[in-house]
């Protein structure tokens, strides 16, 4: 009878044991298997992806310079300018660029002659002795032999006796500023326990000549394409103010009476942002025009850092945070893997992981590997939807495969099948090591 009865109080022992091992396995109520997830919770491939080609970042430059507002070209118009009899001057570029000047075809020292003129904001040259000279849209050819119609038509040069030369010392500029959030030049690299609590990011203020003032130079002047902890895009910030149009309009309309400061009040600044990314799907076209790449004065050139592309774990898995590569997929078995360093068996090393998963099994040393996976995912409304991965079925069939996304959080689990026999053969076998010693020691 009192063998009966302490069999009995075993069992019921085991029973109480059991119920609180399985406390657990909970989370895998109203759960979505993750063959039948819908698409729209999938998320979006990132292996699918590839990259732009980097020519569509920047613009296509004319075969000869274009002249327009801003450039600085060298003259001589003989006997006149320069005034005097004398050689006329021999410039250099270098001269008239500060130490963040872009040089175009790499050419800073390039030798010009002439007397340095600057192309004003109406697109005109002022020169003496002739009336402005428009040249806007002209080559370096073109604007010479404008400039020897007007001496010509004034009779200040005696045909067939022209001596004139025209020359670009700095082509125009564009002012723009870079600001960049990768890490400049080699990252440190850090292990998993490691988490990133400072960050340094960089800011230039660039000049572009014209024809190259592109998204793709830009990021050349400030040290390339973005690093893997920068998000794979370029953001393109701009900002315009109309309140040259609006007076332009009002004086037409209104006349020089208006009062100024109603004509003021309808200002207003207008800023843009536009997206250029650095890989698209496969059957996708470049989503950006050839007009989106070309920077002006004041544009702001932003390279966005990647702060929440990472994944949790927890559960059976060692609590953790770890970033998800950039330009490829992490499926449920390799954030396993990274999380524990194995799939589909105990695993073993510094991370003491192999004894995670036996406190979850009961007392002993036998374990069968936990074949459950949840994955708790947000949505863009603030809800979260719990997805259950069936790990046996993952190892050969893809659709188990579920693709991990920013923010979630992993779980492995045990089914209730392995709860129960990995308590019944832990507790089986610590009977079998433990009464016999309790016999030899008797």
């Amino acid at each position: 009878m009192e063998t009966r009865s302490d069999f009995t109080a075993w069992l019921v022992s085991l029973a109480a044991l059991v119920l609180v091992q399985t406390g657990c396995m909970t989370y895998a109520n109203k759960t979505i298997p993750a063959a039948r997830l819908p698409d729209c919770l999938k998320g979006e491939s990132r292996t699918a992806k590839c990259p732009v080609n980097l020519a569509a970042l920047r613009q296509t430059p004319p075969k000869q310079h274009v002249i327009g507002a801003g450039d600085l070209l060298g003259i001589q118009v003989r006997g006149v300018l320069p005034a005097s009899s004398e050689s006329p001057p021999v410039m250099h570029a270098e001269r008239f660029q500060n130490n963040n000047y872009y040089p175009p075809g790499g050419l800073s020292n390039a030798p010009s002659m002439g007397v340095p003129v600057t192309v004003q904001p109406d697109g005109k040259l002022y020169l003496p002795l002739v009336d402005p000279i428009d040249v806007r849209n002209l080559t370096i050819q073109q604007a010479a032999e404008k400039v020897v119609a007007a001496y010509s038509a004034e009779e200040i040069l005696q045909p067939g006796r022209e001596q004139v030369y025209v020359s670009l010392i700095k082509p125009r500029t564009y002012r723009v500023m870079v600001v960049r959030e990768d890490t400049p030049g080699s990252p440190t690299l850090m292990t998993r326990q490691q988490v990133a609590l400072t960050k340094m990011g960089s800011g230039t203020l660039i000049d572009l000549p014209a024809f190259e003032n592109d998204v793709l130079h830009a990021l050349t002047a400030t040290g390339g394409m973005p690093g893997i902890d920068a998000h794979n895009c370029i953001w393109i910030l701009r900002s315009r103010n109309n309140c040259a149009d609006v007076l332009s309009e009002a004086a037409q309309q209104m006349g020089p009476e208006a009062n100024p400061e109603v004509l003021l009040a309808s200002c207003d600044t207008e800023y843009t942002r536009t997206m250029i990314p650095l890989r698209v799907s496969a059957c996708q076209g470049i989503p950006f025009t050839p007009h989106d790449v070309i920077l002006n004065d004041g544009d702001v050139v932003y390279v966005e850092p990647r702060v929440a592309d990472q994944f949790y774990t927890g559960g059976l898995l060692p609590a953790g945070q770890f970033p998800l590569p950039r330009d490829h997929d992490v499926d449920i078995l390799e954030a396993i893997a990274i999380a524990t360093g194995g799939v589909g068996a105990p695993a073993s090393g510094a991370n003491g992981v192999q004894n995670v998963l036996r406190q979850g099994a009961g007392p002993g040393n036998i374990l069968i590997p936990p074949a459950r996976a949840i994955v708790l995912r947000k949505l863009a409304d603030g809800r979260q939807v719990r997805i259950r991965v069936d790990l046996r079925k993952a190892l050969h069939d893809s659709s188990e495969r579920l693709r991990i996304l920013p923010d979630d959080f992993v779980m492995l689990q045990f089914t209730p099948g392995q709860q129960i026999s990995n308590t019944w053969m832990n507790w089986f076998n610590w009977n079998l090591t433990t009464v016999p010693t309790q016999l030899g020691n008797d």
